[in-house]
């Protein structure tokens, strides 16, 4: 089988699954689960590959929701040949957002990305074809624990595809962290004996005050937001417990590690001043997103292919973050964006994006994602160059980073 005939295999496959697809789809749409709590979701999944014949293993990294499946193309030379050949794994995440359901549209994500493994298990290709089940993207960072417990280590590619309100490849993401400062305090009557007590929101609110002061001597690139997550129970106590939650973002890791080591300063500078007990809880760290440039070249090349118009990433504003970014230092990496709606009717992370996510627009473009992930991972296998070239200059940034 030449290269033409597996492009024309995995489209024609791809076709194919249109209906399974579609049902799947459905019930990852109609059965939202928030971060760690995808049984539902990580079930199906799990379930449509083991029907196609992919090995499954469930609550991979120790995660309940987690998943990989395997299956390997072409092994009529034995299991050390195909120990050789080349790996390409679909990230498929499914997890929604609290109160609105899926408006990421991860209900799609997951979609695509099994039908582009399956598409690459009936034409046969000559690889191993790996599927990840990655929970919790909106909060706690699945793809993190999966990283640090070395999952994607040795992949060729690792890809997914977006729905959003435009189409582009090549985006990158800032890295983030999130943490939560707890204040601890002493209650008392706020009026009768104000004095007895230790005011902890106090001290929240001298640090909202310092972070906010702080970001004008920060980097360009950095983003800190937060919010008071507790705040007391009653104007007539003193607060004894009060709590913000944050987010910390930057370009590059060293960049975030400065910011968030500033805002830290700001913490305890504030508890030092009020006399109250901090306590720093830090979140997972999303690492910034470096798409592999070789695929980033061969996905647009398939999606202008299949009718898509793109936009070059710089003409986008605003960049947000995501757990793929640390996946992208372990092995090359794409994360695609395909539009299902335009940005003025329904921006991600609302409920007008939810609506558009169970669309027949989305499924139509769910589809095209399907093929364009396929003839992607059928390029890496068998363009003449390709893995080479994406082998090749993964080394090289790795060995730069090292250096």
């Amino acid at each position: 089988m030449d290269r033409q005939e597996a492009r024309a295999k995995v489209v024609q496959a791809a076709e194919g699954l249109d209906r399974e697809l579609r049902a799947l789809n459905e019930y990852l749409y109609m059965n939202p689960e928030v971060a760690y709590q995808e049984f539902k979701a990580s079930a199906r999944v799990a379930e449509t590959m083991e029907a196609h014949g992919f090995e499954v293993e469930r609550e991979v990294a120790g995660l309940s929701t987690a998943l990989r499946a395997e299956w390997v193309g072409d092994a009529s030379g034995g299991a050390a040949m195909s120990d050789n050949r080349p790996t390409i794994a679909f990230l498929a995440e499914y997890d929604a957002l609290p109160g609105l359901g899926h408006a990421c549209g991860h209900n799609l994500i997951a979609a695509m990305s099994v039908g582009a493994a399956l598409a690459c298990q009936a034409a046969d290709l000559p690889a191993r074809i790996l599927l990840f089940g990655t929970p919790a993207e909106e909060a706690g960072g699945g793809k993190v624990a999966m990283t640090d417990a070395g999952l994607f280590d040795g992949l060729d590619a690792a890809m997914m595809v977006h729905p959003s309100t435009y189409s582009t490849c090549g985006r990158g993401s800032l890295a983030m962290r999130g943490f939560k400062l707890k204040y601890y305090g002493k209650p008392a009557h706020a009026s009768g004996r104000p004095d007895q007590g230790i005011n902890a929101l106090e001290a929240a609110v001298q640090t909202y005050v310092a972070i906010n002061g702080l970001r004008q001597h920060l980097p360009t690139d950095v983003r800190i937001h937060g919010i008071f997550s507790h705040g007391g129970a009653a104007p007539n106590i003193v607060p004894e417990y009060a709590e913000l939650y944050y987010y910390v973002r930057a370009a590059t890791l060293p960049t975030l590690e400065l910011a968030y080591s500033r805002a830290l300063a700001c913490a305890r500078g504030a508890a030092e001043a009020t006399g109250t007990r901090l306590e720093i809880e830090q979140q997972s760290t999303y690492r910034e997103r470096v798409e592999s440039p070789q695929l980033i070249g061969a996905f647009l090349e398939n999606a202008h292919g299949l009718g898509v118009e793109t936009v070059a990433p710089d003409t986008i504003k605003g960049v947000g973050s995501s757990d793929i970014g640390n996946v992208s230092h372990a092995a090359p990496t794409i994360h695609a964006y395909l539009k299902i709606v335009d940005a003025d009717k329904a921006p991600s992370h609302s409920h007008a994006f939810t609506e558009a996510a169970g669309t027949e627009e989305a499924l139509r473009v769910m589809l095209i994602g399907v093929k364009a992930l396929a003839l992607t991972a059928v390029d890496v296998v068998m363009k003449p160059g390709l893995l080479e070239g994406v082998r090749a200059e993964f080394a090289a940034r790795r060995a730069g980073a090292r250096g």
